[in-house]
């Protein structure tokens, strides 16, 4: 194999394995951006206070860090009902009333 097929499926493999998605909820816009270091994970229990759902976001990874960077990007205050899928984690963007 040539060298510059390894290099394209290599670079290509690094672009899946760190891909994130995040699927909107709703019709409108997301908030204003917030802290990633400030969002709050919620594992089995949900938080007591109201909150709004924003979007559905996955990482890539088992990184908790992945996620509050992608939930703060559409300014989440937390994320909920997180949970270990096949590849990464899983759980709902929300942002509180």
């Amino acid at each position: 194999m040539k060298k510059s097929s390894v290099s394209f499926l290599i670079i290509i493999s690094i672009l899946i394995a760190t891909s994130c998605r995040i699927t909107k909820i709703g019709n409108e816009k997301y908030p204003p951006a917030t802290n990633p270091d400030k969002i709050e994970i919620f594992y089995s229990k949900l938080p007591s206070r109201d909150y709004e759902e924003l979007a559905h976001i996955s990482t890539a990874f088992n990184s908790t860090n992945r996620l509050k960077i992608k939930a703060a990007k559409v300014g989440a205050n937390a994320v909920v009902q997180v949970r270990l899928v096949h590849d990464g984690l899983y759980g709902i963007a929300v942002r509180w009333k």
